[in-house]
């Protein structure tokens, strides 16, 4: 699949949207809290049927260390995140919204000026979004115990030494 950001389209393209610093809000029907966002860059092809979610990142690091900060600064909730918030904005009302594909992809910028787009395989976007169900869970727990003083698996008892 291809990154877009749209920078070559011109007037003729109708069917290229595309939108920067895109704050999207919705609300979750398994949470007592909504999900929001601002999103770098969206670009949506309605001849393709692909939103595409184009997510800046900067590093101190060289660039090909990059896939190691996804975990560590967790990342990949942030990805999952968009393609909710995405897909909720721009798909919701449509009726074949089942055909539609939305691609993630962080474009990363290291310390040497050195230029990448990281894309999320369908894989891997399909395991972030199970796991993100453990991060709602946490979450929903934290927000309905008013307990924000200890991690939750400090908060529930469950380390033990």
């Amino acid at each position: 699949m291809r990154t877009l950001l749209a920078i070559d389209s011109t007037e003729e393209d109708t069917h290229i949207e595309t939108y920067n610093e895109l704050h999207i809000k919705v609300d979750h029907d398994k949470i007592p809290f909504g999900l929001h966002g601002v999103l770098d860059n969206v670009v949506v092809d309605n001849e393709a049927q692909i939103i595409f979610i184009n997510d800046l990142k900067t590093t101190g690091k060289s660039i090909q260390d990059f896939p190691d900060a996804v975990d560590y600064y967790k990342y990949w909730i942030q990805g999952v995140i968009y393609s909710i918030l995405a897909s909720d904005k721009f798909l919701k009302d449509k009726p074949n919204k089942e055909n539609w594909k939305v691609q993630v992809t962080f474009i990363v910028i290291d310390k040497y000026n050195l230029v990448y787009p990281f894309q999320v395989s369908v894989e891997t976007m399909s395991q972030w979004k199970s796991d993100f169900g453990d991060v709602l869970k946490i979450a929903k727990w934290h927000y309905e115990n008013k307990r924000y003083d200890l991690p939750y698996d400090l908060a529930v008892g469950n380390l033990k030494l």
